[in-house]
């Protein structure tokens, strides 16, 4: 209804219309006394605080519902109003304050408490909505160390501990103030960790102060006794066995969930003993480890460097090679599982050998090779923007390297890598496929960079001189290779002097040795053929003198006729059943620890037929020639690259990482298929999710 506005009219009088006129006028008069709030004759009219017809409600929704805020802290709130034209409403709190508009200020605490906060609707109900908020204490403003006493350390062996501290502003920084630690251990001043290897038995005391961002500190007395070496483990293994006998065993220790089978495919965290060696060995994976059926592996060469300097952390290796991480607790000897990861290259990581870098790896992710580091708080990895002299990274395809060459190729893969004990010196195949790569690539942290074409048989003239007058490598035979070749793997000595190749595809039948600073290329070690690893200038060979198991170590350059027996191996002559992967990450300029070697059947076979069949043994390379016997790895060589036992030594010597089928006296069975079920088919081939194949999974071996 609208009301026109109308001028004034002249008096009109008539006889018959008086009494009708006042009663007009009347109403009128009430029309403008009630007002148009009052009149309800009309429809259409707007009424406020107006009464909601019978039978409406009135909804508040407040977001968030419930909440949590630090001491003092500030957050915002709203409401929705429904059922009503009228959608403002009143906020209330029943500690701190809050805003017209809904924002709340926590009340100051020094112990957790909880609030009310409440928005009340300012139609004629007045309804009401609440939200819960937790309130919590502010961290303490001074740094405080809640570390009071420490696990004793122990003559010869790899001590880690981490002192725990709360508090303050992070990042700290930690010290010695007062006292001394035992020698062979320090304190890492960023992460609180006492780290190394004690070398004299007693009890030292000492003070440890750490200071936050802003300069505030604490301190802590603490004591940390020292004890004598024990006779297991590294260096002399005195716990586990040496002798020649031959070890044939019934079954397979248990390592399945299942009691019907030795393995299966479920069955990750088991431990189980053969008694016959006396050495724990822990499942790690399983078919459910990641997605049903999906198998682990251990890397492509037994040198790669895949335990931490403190071998607390390990990465294995999916069958579509992507790296999963685990953290492993020693004295409780089990894993767990940190995830796997997509984005920081495929598995051919190296961790870092030295204390400096205990949760660091270096890695090829894309065209760059990084250094990465692992937060053992979050498990976030991230890569490290210092590395390479502060650029972040090393590229290889650079200026001062290979110079577009790689870039030429189209499409180009990292294969085998490996990385010098001191972690300054990382060598890699590149190219477009094993035994066709045509590139290798050496990063140094000082000099920079050097390559080698097995194309052209060339080297870069120098150290970052990138393709400018690249050199004829100088053949130490005198006789270069007849035609081109394809690098097939890398390998470096322990000191990174020298790189320790294999090219196929030409002439050559043996491994190279080439010393990074110069264009020699020593090709002069016909015997040089196996698999192989190497110490500091020495390298270990089967040289397969009348029995597979003839172990060696030469001196790089020396003649072949030089190498010295490692192993006395009258026990195993004419044996020629087993082939062998060798590891020596435990290396140590001028110690002459163990190196590993496992073997496997060559040819697949589910049993043993002699000494050292199918074992992991520790190989002493100081002429005494006693060979440990750790375990069984379990592995039967059969379903293809995935059946050869493949086991990396950890850093101090403590530990192994094998990948293992579990066929051995278990065929057809082992750690069940790639569909997840318990038995499997050893003549497919094996390690592929959705078949009967094979499946094989990371065992953790025990070394005393």
């Amino acid at each position: 209804m609208s009301v026109e506005r109308r001028g004034r009219e002249p008096r009109k009088t008539s006889p018959s219309g008086t009494a009708s006129g006042i009663a007009i006028r009347v109403l009128f008069l009430l029309f403008l006394v009630g007002g148009l709030d009052s009149w309800t004759g009309c429809t259409g009219i707007s009424q406020s605080n107006s009464t909601p017809p019978a039978g409406s409600q009135i909804s508040i929704a407040i977001s968030p519902s419930s909440a949590t805020l630090v001491s003092d802290g500030a957050l915002q709130f709203s409401a929705i109003v429904g059922g009503t034209v009228q959608t403002g409403v009143t906020w209330s709190t029943s500690a701190g304050t809050i805003s017209a508009t809904g924002l709340l200020t926590a009340p100051t605490v020094s112990s957790a408490t909880n609030l009310t906060v409440t928005a009340t609707s300012a139609a004629v109900h007045g309804d009401t909505a609440s939200a819960s908020v937790d309130v919590t204490a502010p961290p303490s403003n001074n740094p405080t160390i809640a570390t009071s006493s420490l696990a004793p350390a122990m003559v010869g062996t790899l001590y880690s501990e981490s002192l725990i501290a709360s508090g303050g502003q992070t990042p700290y920084q930690w010290s010695i103030v007062g006292g001394a630690l035992p020698h062979g251990i320090q304190l890492g001043s960023l992460s609180g960790t006492l780290m190394g290897t004690a070398t004299a038995t007693g009890e030292s005391s000492f003070t440890v102060e750490l200071m936050d961002t802003r300069g505030k500190t604490a301190r802590q007395d603490l004591n940390l006794l020292v004890s004598p070496a024990s006779s297991c483990g590294p260096p002399s293994y005195a716990c586990s066995r040496s002798d020649t006998d031959v070890i044939a065993p019934a079954v397979p220790p248990q390592l399945g969930s299942n009691p019907n089978y030795y393995g299966g495919h479920s069955g990750t965290g088991v431990v189980g003993v053969d008694p016959a060696y006396g050495n724990r060995i822990l499942r790690v994976t399983d078919g459910n480890t990641t997605e049903p059926g999906m198998s682990f592996l251990t890397p492509s060469s037994a040198e790669g460097n895949v335990i931490s300097y403190d071998e607390s952390l390990f990465f294995a290796i999916d069958e579509g090679g992507v790296p999963c991480l685990f953290q492993f607790d020693h004295t409780a000897f089990a894993t767990q599982f940190k995830g796997c990861q997509y984005d920081i290259g495929v598995g051919n990581l190296q961790f870092g050998y030295t204390a400096a870098d205990n949760r660091a790896f270096f890695n090829y992710s894309g065209p760059n090779l990084y250094r990465f580091v692992i937060d053992p708080t979050t498990w976030a990895i991230s890569q490290d923007p210092a590395f390479n002299n502060g650029l972040g990274y090393f590229k290889p395809d650079g200026p001062q390297c290979l110079d577009g060459q790689l870039k030429a190729l189209g499409v180009w893969y990292v294969h085998d890598t490996a990385l010098s004990s001191d972690d300054s010196t990382f060598i890699a195949s590149l190219g477009i496929e094993q035994d066709k790569d045509a590139f290798i690539v050496v990063w140094n942290a000082v000099k920079g960079c050097r390559w080698m074409n097995v194309k052209t048989w060339e080297v870069s003239q120098g150290w970052n001189t990138g393709l400018a007058n690249p050199v004829k490598i100088d053949w130490r035979s005198g006789a270069a290779p007849t035609r081109p070749g394809g690098v097939h793997n890398v390998n470096l000595d322990r000191s990174g002097v020298y790189g320790v190749l294999t090219i196929n595809g030409t002439s050559l039948g043996n491994k190279l040795f080439w010393n990074f600073d110069t264009s020699v290329a020593d090709d002069t070690c016909l015997k040089c053929t196996s698999h192989w690893a190497c110490d500091f200038g020495v390298c270990f060979w089967d040289f397969q003198y009348q029995t597979t198991y003839d172990m060696r170590s030469l001196v790089i350059g020396d003649d072949a006729a030089q190498a010295e027996e490692d192993m006395d191996t009258a026990a195993a002559l004419g044996k020629w059943d087993d082939d062998e992967h060798v590891s020596h990450a435990n290396a140590s300029p001028g110690v002459k620890n163990i190196y590993l070697v496992a073997w496997q059947p060559d040819t697949g076979q589910a049993t043993i037929s002699g000494v050292w069949s199918d074992e992991l043994t520790g190989v002493n390379w100081d002429n005494s020639k006693r060979t440990i016997r750790f375990n069984k790895n379990w592995n039967s060589g059969y379903g293809g690259f995935g059946g050869s036992a493949r086991c990396p030594i950890s850093r101090q010597g403590n530990y192994a990482l094998c990948s293992s089928d579990y066929q051995m006296y278990n065929l057809d069975k082992g750690f069940g298929n790639g569909l997840n079920q318990d038995t499997c088919d050893h003549n497919l081939l094996s390690e592929v999710r959705g078949t009967n194949g094979c499946r094989t999974d990371i065992l953790l071996f025990e070394l005393r």
